[in-house]
């Protein structure tokens, strides 16, 4: 990467962009499949961006925003490395749906899955480096020259470098040097919920407050990243046709698998929850003469609810640890549907920690109480003395099986892997967005 700090001219803004559009067309002689992606996409040559990004705008179109003197200072070899490195962004659906509670270490667990996934041809794709040596982006090389680090493994997922990361926060901060994304504004820096933000010009953001310093070189900030049910649609749909026309290119088979299996269309479980309250949400009704008919008018008798049922939310406080972002969706889901039906909460582990209270609609966060085991008894008999219409379980799962209730509904919201004891009641995985 050369040293590129001075504004170019008009001329060699020409010339970049032109270089910009050669260097597209060379893509199809190897990377075939970069240069199909890069097809369905708008380029946009801006100097709000200080590097290159992808966003997602009105209507699910996909765009590509780039810096001209950013890319004037990186070889050909370099600028195809940083195309390839946007394209996965978008065929792994970062930029659509897998946003993180932090967003900044969510930027570099994201480019170390990426990163991971590119191989390295010598001048034809290479890491971008600095002017003063050193390899610009995040790579897991780099991060194991850390003894602290030492243990991160290879090819894994976003969400594996986004877990391993933050569980090192405590011991190191992180420098981050560089970066700037579609989504800032030029002047104006972001702030990150575990540290202290950009300075506006994408030179420096501190995160985390360890004894450890480490210094991270990033190639791009995710800004204009956003959740997008119709580009992921559309990424689906580029993805299938690449496959049936088998334009893969020189393509890795590890690599198209799990690209391919990126495009696995997952259950909205937050989506799943709303639809089980509302499916049995207030079925007891009786014939009355006093409402017309919805659909036949007076000639026919109307309904009316027979009482308003009450349900109730069982939170598992065992030792078992939830994810934050999970929670904080949770939340947001009860905090809709206490809106249409009366929700009841209540806190248990062995034992029914505090007498079940109104859900707060208010309410942002779960504070836990109780530890040790758990027990699924104590809710049932709970649910069958204040006959709630049904209950909801937020648990792991680990424990005996308990009775079946006498007439309640049960929905048990588990994570990942983990099952109830009992073969009754509704299943529901709750997976962090990705």
């Amino acid at each position: 990467m050369k040293n590129s700090t001075k504004p170019l001219t008009d001329k060699e803004i020409s010339e970049q962009v032109k270089r910009f559009e050669w260097l597209q067309g060379f893509l199809v002689c190897r990377y075939h499949f970069v240069h199909r992606v890069l097809g369905y996409m708008t380029k946009t040559k801006t100097e709000k961006v200080p590097t290159m990004g992808v966003t997602v705008s009105e209507g699910g179109r996909l765009n590509l925003y780039w810096n001209a003197l950013f890319f004037y200072g990186l070889s050909d070899a370099e600028a195809t490395f940083v195309l390839r490195h946007e394209v996965m962004h978008i065929v792994l659906h970062h930029c659509t749906g897998r946003k993180f509670s932090d967003h900044e270490i969510g930027n570099i667990a994201q480019d170390l899955a990426i990163n991971e996934l590119i191989d390295v041809v010598q001048g034809i794709c290479e890491r971008p480096e600095s002017p003063n040596g050193g390899e610009v982006g995040c790579f897991v090389s780099e991060f194991k020259k850390n003894p602290i680090y030492a243990d991160m493994k290879e090819k894994e997922s976003a969400e594996y470098y986004y877990d391993y990361l933050q569980a090192k926060m405590p011991k190191v901060t992180l420098q981050i040097m560089g970066g700037g994304g579609p989504g800032q504004e030029k002047g104006k820096g972001r702030q990150s919920n575990s540290g202290q933000g950009q300075d506006g010009k994408g030179n420096q953001k501190t995160l985390g407050s360890g004894k450890d310093v480490i210094k991270v070189r990033v190639i791009d900030d995710h800004g204009g990243h956003q959740e997008h049910e119709v580009a992921e649609e559309r990424i689906r749909a580029i993805v299938r046709d690449i496959d049936r026309n088998n334009l893969w290119g020189n393509t890795p088979g590890d690599i198209k698998e799990r690209i391919l299996a990126a495009q696995v269309k997952k259950i909205n479980w937050r989506n799943l929850i709303r639809t089980w309250f509302g499916y049995f949400a207030y079925r007891d009704k009786e014939a009355t003469r006093k409402r017309p008919n919805r659909r036949m008018g007076y000639l026919y008798p109307g309904t009316k609810k027979l009482y308003v049922d009450k349900w109730l939310l069982a939170v598992d406080t065992s030792g078992s640890q939830w994810q934050e972002d999970i929670l904080s969706e949770m939340v947001g889901v009860m905090n809709q549907l206490v809106e249409e039906i009366p929700i009841d909460v209540v806190q248990f582990d062995t034992a029914i920690q505090e007498a079940p209270k109104p859900y707060d609609r208010r309410q942002s966060s779960f504070n836990f109480k109780g530890c040790g085991g758990t027990s699924f008894d104590p809710v049932i008999k709970l649910v069958d003395k204040r006959r709630y219409k049904g209950v909801m379980i937020l648990t792991d799962g680990q424990a005996e099986a308990p009775p079946k209730p006498k007439m309640a509904r049960v929905l048990w919201v588990l994570r990942k892997g983990n099952n109830p004891p009992v073969d009754w009641g509704t299943k529901v995985y709750a997976e962090r967005r990705a």
